[in-house]
């Protein structure tokens, strides 16, 4: 196994396949000789946008989204300060910055 993911496109793609595969199999015919049906996309479409609006209203940062936040918004170039060590050394401040960055994160649209 790889750590490949599909793009968005091949995800929609592989639907509009196999639900042709399956209206083939029941012995629906595609009209204008279609390589899949227009109205499979669409279905794929909605479910997305609806996917992605859930997403938006319920997005909760991930953990590993909120620790790379902090480490991205708290470390300095020059190493005098690092996230790391303010989670081993204070771990209260360090929760507290959490707690900050995962309501950032939220307000920003969610998880992305």
């Amino acid at each position: 196994m790889t750590d490949y993911t599909p793009t968005t496109s091949e995800v929609r793609e592989a639907y509009a396949k196999r639900r042709a595969l399956y209206l083939a199999s029941s012995g629906h015919v595609l009209a204008n000789d279609a390589k899949y049906n227009r109205d499979d996309y669409a279905e794929f479409d909605r479910w997305l946008a609806a996917r992605d609006a859930e997403v938006r209203k319920n997005g909760e940062p991930s953990d590993a989204q909120t620790e790379a936040a902090c480490g991205a918004f708290y470390n300095d170039p020059s190493d005098l300060t690092q996230w790391s060590r303010l989670v081993e050394f204070e771990g209260r401040i360090a929760d507290k910055y959490r707690a900050r960055m995962r309501a950032a994160l939220r307000a920003a649209g969610g998880a992305r």
